[in-house]
């Protein structure tokens, strides 16, 4: 498995589906044939519950299959709500994308 081609099918996938109500997105290589991606969602909303289960997933499968090396690849996917940054995959290999949060009260400082 090429790790960078199934980091860019995540990052084609994700493209305009995107808002500020996704916090952290998590990509586990669970063997060399398996991938699980996990979003981390402050809220759950009808809208983007849709986008992450029939945009950004059935693309990323679209994108991966379209790749002889990468279309048996097993794909998988949970969807996490709530204000909790402590959650973490249990498994080791992983990669996180998170949206950087500023306080524009503090003088614009991260607060992620």
């Amino acid at each position: 498995m090429n790790i960078l081609f199934v980091l860019y099918c995540l990052s084609q996938a994700c493209l305009g589906e995107i808002n500020s109500n996704f916090r952290r997105i998590y990509i586990v290589f669970e063997d060399m044939y398996a991938v699980k991606l996990y979003f981390y969602l402050k809220n759950y909303t009808e809208a983007d519950n849709q986008n992450v289960y029939h945009e950004i997933m059935s693309m990323f499968e679209y994108y991966l299959d379209g790749d002889e090396l990468h279309k048996n690849i097993k794909v998988s996917n949970e969807v996490i709500y709530g204000d909790d940054k402590k959650y973490i995959p249990r498994e080791k290999n992983f990669i996180e994308f998170y949206r950087k949060q500023v306080d524009l009260e503090n003088d614009g400082k991260s607060i992620t």
